[in-house]
């Protein structure tokens, strides 16, 4: 392959001619492309700033119902509390009112059992003198008759005499 011809000038005039047509197409296409590029960055630049309004619209909206919740469930949290105390203090109270019957109730038990063990002892006590006084009184009424019958005898004797 032989480089070296030689181009003439009418030649390289057309070339650049149509290299300048060339480039001027590119320039056109770049100019359409970037046109058409910069429509679709503005269009979804709005798109994007359309969205973020809405989120932002969509988080405060968020934060004032957390804000009118958090009222609210402190208000919730708040009576339940005051619920719990109250409950608490109502079992405690019931407690408290079940010990003093339980206390009146073996106070009276205590009483009743006391006086039942005391009446046992008692008894026991008086069944022992009881049985005491009977033996002491046995042996004394043998006694009695043992001299009464000497006597009895004693008088039979003296009157047969």
């Amino acid at each position: 392959m032989n480089v070296n011809k030689t181009v003439s000038t009418n030649q390289t005039v057309e070339l650049l001619e149509g290299l300048r047509a060339v480039i001027q197409e590119f320039a056109v296409l770049e100019e359409k492309l970037n046109q058409g590029f910069d429509t679709k960055i503005q269009t979804i630049q709005k798109k994007l700033d359309k969205a973020v309004r809405l989120l932002e619209d969509e988080r405060a909206a968020r934060i004032q119902k957390l804000e009118a919740d958090s009222g609210i469930k402190g208000l919730q949290v708040r009576y339940e509390q005051r619920k719990a105390r109250i409950d608490e203090a109502r079992r405690s109270s019931q407690r408290l009112a079940e010990e003093r019957i339980e206390d009146r109730e073996g106070r009276r038990k205590y009483a009743v059992q006391k006086g039942t063990l005391e009446n046992d002892r008692s008894r026991s006590d008086g069944l022992k003198q009881n049985e005491e006084g009977r033996i002491a009184f046995a042996a004394e009424l043998a006694r009695e008759r043992e001299e009464l019958a000497a006597l009895d005898a004693a008088v039979r004797k003296a009157l047969r005499g």
